[in-house]
């Protein structure tokens, strides 16, 4: 569908947004009408949970050369990285500046900006596209050994949130900075996703820790 629209206007200048929302079914309470239950309506779902099926969509995409503005579940600024090294010349911000108003765009900012003088990128120009040209690991090439996640002490805000692991394989130590524990850790990589600030990351775990890792 792309390529016919740009085949119809070949001397146009046009991108397009993805993946944007998707439609769901939400209720409230019944304002007209008559019926035993609440009322329904379609609704845009975005937030998170939407961020990894654009960043599919973008990563199926951005070889057919359009400008693509991403859109559709970041919620921070490493979900909003994602999607410029997929490929994305912009990425747009709704769910989360309703969630925490317009100030949430400094801290944005202030992430993504300590994220590229981490990669050594002058720009965010030098940051795009910078997953590509094969983005997707395939299923069958991913490793069995399961990595470890490790902490930046910088970055830590030592909210806690990391702790409450479901195989009690994270502790605080006494700066309030997680520790994890390699023979209970399998891996899963669920702390590294809900850290707020982006403090946490996997690593390799070493021959010591590999042999303490968990079945």
């Amino acid at each position: 569908a792309i390529k016919q629209v740009y085949a119809k206007y070949p001397h146009k200048k046009a991108g397009i947004t993805l993946a944007n929302s998707f439609p769901a079914l939400a209720f409230r309470e019944r304002l007209s009408g008559k019926g035993n239950w609440e009322e329904g309506m379609i609704v845009g779902m975005s937030g998170a949970g939407v961020a990894p099926i654009s960043n599919l969509t973008i990563s199926k995409a951005v070889n057919l050369g359009v400008p693509i503005s991403g859109n559709g579940g970041p919620m921070d600024y490493k979900a909003a990285a994602h999607f410029l090294a997929l490929g994305a010349r912009s990425v747009q911000f709704c769910t989360v500046v309703m969630k925490y108003g317009y100030g949430i765009i400094d801290e944005l900012n202030s992430g993504l900006s300590h994220l590229l003088e981490e990669r050594g990128c002058r720009s965010v120009g030098d940051f795009i596209g910078c997953a590509l040209p094969d983005p997707v690991t395939g299923f069958m090439e991913l490793t069995p050994v399961k990595g470890l996640p490790e902490a930046d002490a910088d970055l830590c805000r030592h909210c806690g949130n990391c702790e409450r692991c479901g195989y009690l394989a994270v502790k605080l130590d006494e700066n309030k900075v997680p520790v994890f524990d390699a023979s209970k850790c399998v891996g899963c990589s669920l702390c590294t996703k809900k850290c707020f600030s982006g403090a946490l990351r996997m690593r390799k775990r070493s021959a010591e820790e590999l042999a303490a890792c968990p079945e």
